[in-house]
């Protein structure tokens, strides 16, 4: 979702993104079809993000989710491009102002999931006189609803006061799980978006990975949880201080924690070692760690041992928890276009919209 969008009147929270994807989901699709939204070919793929707005992206063209609602569309196979970004609207008369544009997605955005574009979004609907927001998922191609959120039916009156329909987070953990957050809830579904695991004691950040058949995340009193997804069986994992938040590759959770130091945990044994300081926001995205948030304010690439690559503090508009990769190359998304940089700090730049 749009979360600096969602979240007004919804919930105050630190960070303004979602969908942080735990894996990159991609589909066989070709995409040939001018009828279709998004025109490109080869395999739709979503960009792995732990925060901040994100992008869906094919062989050709890379879809950002843009500030304004708008799906902003790049063509990157073009090796004349002049990097400008352009509306993914095919309606040469169209406003992009509202939800009559192709390219306009109300408080939601689109992800892929199980071979198959999705759209999530949230709808505002007055219900006695006051106004409440209900999240849906559906099926892109077909408008087919899968899902709609709704507050757990055994959760105690006095947390259900707090929550809501409203969709804020959706994260692909695996090929066949998808993590749904919302107010107070949080809901694990399986292919066919079937409920399979509900906790209510999320935490503010809505990071989830699914390693070796257990789900993590991190709880509302800053602890990393382990769920057994064979017996539902939850705990604890020591960690070194408050978990300020995680992210994750195929073999290790990586957290930062209030003294803004940064480890990497291994599922196996539960152990900890300190990799970096001066990490306090950060992302995993392939090979390198991208860190920010220390006392100095300073933004570095760490390799996952925490050995210093660059420091990429010039890069006014890249991000680190909001980085993500497509190919060769990093993005953020920022208010008015769309940084990027080489996976080793060079090479900066901006598309502005």
């Amino acid at each position: 979702m749009k979360k600096n969008k969602i979240l007004v009147g919804v919930i105050s929270i630190m960070f303004a993104g979602i969908i942080a994807l735990g894996i990159i989901e991609c589909n066989n699709s070709n995409t040939k079809d001018n009828n279709k939204l998004f025109i490109g070919n080869g395999k739709f793929c979503q960009a792995k993000r732990l925060n901040g707005l994100g992008a869906i992206y094919d062989d050709d063209y890379i879809f950002f989710d843009c500030e304004n609602q708008i799906y902003e569309s790049y063509n990157y196979s073009n090796k004349k491009n002049d990097k400008k970004l352009n509306v993914n609207c095919r309606n040469s008369a169209c406003s992009h102002s509202n939800d009559t544009c192709e390219a306009y997605v109300e408080l939601g955005e689109y992800f892929v999931f199980n071979s198959k574009i999705y759209k999530c979004y949230n709808k505002s609907k007055v219900v006695s006189g006051e106004n409440r927001l209900y999240g849906s998922i559906v099926e892109a191609e077909s408008g087919k609803t899968v899902f709609k959120n709704s507050i757990p039916t055994d959760m105690s009156s006095e947390l259900a006061i707090d929550d809501s329909e409203a969709i804020l987070y959706v994260r692909v953990l695996s090929d066949d799980i998808v993590k749904v957050d919302g107010d107070r809830h949080a809901y694990l579904l399986d292919k066919n978006f079937n409920i399979i695991y509900c906790h209510y004691n999320i935490g503010k950040f809505p990071w989830g990975a699914i390693l070796n058949g257990n789900y993590y995340y991190i709880n509302d009193i800053n602890e990393i949880v382990k769920v057994n997804l064979t017996t539902f069986e939850s705990k604890s994992i020591a960690s070194n201080g408050k978990a300020f938040m995680a992210d994750n590759d195929e073999n290790f959770i990586y957290y930062s924690n209030e003294f803004s130091e940064l480890y990497k945990l291994s599922p196996d044994d539960e152990s900890s070692i300190k990799i970096a300081d001066n990490a306090l926001f950060f992302s995993v995205q392939n090979k390198y760690i991208y860190a920010s948030g220390g006392d100095n304010g300073n933004k570095i690439i760490y390799d996952k041992n925490g050995k210093i690559i660059a420091d990429y503090s010039a890069c006014i508009n890249m991000g680190a928890d909001s980085a993500f990769q497509i190919n060769d190359k990093i993005y953020t998304i920022f208010n008015g276009g769309v940084a990027y940089m080489d996976l080793d700090g060079k090479n900066y730049g901006e598309m502005m919209q």
